[in-house]
This record gives structure tokens, sequence and C-alpha cells, in this order.
């Protein structure tokens, strides 16, 4: 498990986030955290890789209510490598998984932004334990990238 402190300034307003990661084929009883941008419980965007048969998922909170929930057609599998793109701003997130997790593009037009200063978690479960992924490419952007970065991000 590794935190960091955002830079000064640096808010949830709006970003893209971008993971390149697989799962190491050991199914846990609980959801990884691939990475949380995370004020605090009640305000983070965050993405969570799978336990068992779940499907990659991107959810953002907001003051206790998530806001958006944008998951993969398809369940994340053994040790192949996957791509993730994610941008957010306030009401319009996007998600962008690689093909095998399933192509179509995924939109939420209705979120209001977490606020707040971040801490960056990388590769948690909500326990605080370590995850069961490996994360060998992460990227974040200040602003939210177009739809056709993220497509191309993730192809």
């Amino acid at each position: 498990t590794a935190a960091a402190q955002a830079a000064a300034g640096v808010s949830l307003a709006q970003g893209t986030l971008y993971v390149e990661w697989s799962n190491i084929g050991i199914q846990l009883a609980l959801a990884q955290v691939l990475l949380s941008l995370r004020a605090d419980d009640n305000n983070r965007i965050h993405f969570r890789s799978p336990h068992t048969s779940d499907k990659v998922t991107l959810f953002i909170t907001t003051g206790g209510v998530v806001q958006a929930t944008l998951a993969s057609a398809n369940a994340a599998v053994g040790s192949v490598p996957y791509k993730s793109a994610m941008a957010y701003t306030t009401n319009d997130v996007a998600a962008r998984y690689t093909s095998s997790l399933g192509a179509d593009p995924i939109n939420s037009i209705s979120a209001a932004m977490p606020t707040g200063s971040f801490v960056l978690w990388i590769g948690n479960n909500n326990s605080g334990n370590s995850g069961n992924s490996l994360i060998t490419r992460i990227t974040w952007w200040p602003q939210r990238l177009p739809d056709g970065a993220l497509d191309s991000l993730r192809a």
C-alpha cells in the first residue's frame, strides 16, 4: 500500500486517471482499490479491481453519496493485462476499459465532484490491506481529457 499527498492547489474538481494493471491471480474476499483520490471516506474518486467475478468499477462519492458508478461490461480474470482510463468533471464522467472488459464507452452526465485536498492511495482494499493487482503504470492529468483521448489510451 502506498499513499502520496497531492501537490498544493490540486483538487478533485476535474481530472483524468489512466492505469495499466493485472490481477496477480489471487482472488480475495474483498474488492481491491487500484487507485483512490480521497479527501476522506465521504469524498473520493476510486477505481476498484474485482474480487471473484466482479466487474472493474469507477466510483465517485461526494458528501457520502455515490454520484457515479461506471462498471466494465465484463469481469477481469487471472493475470491478463488491462488498461483503464477514467475522466471526470462536474456532470461529465467517463470510463474506458480494455476491450476484453467491454469496448463500449461508459459515460455519466450527472455527478457532483468531491471537494478538498486529497491523498492518492495506490493498491489496497477498503480495510487497508495489500491489493491483489500488479500496477505497472499510473498517469493523472489535472483536467478532464476528451473522450477521444480516453479511447486512444485504453486501445
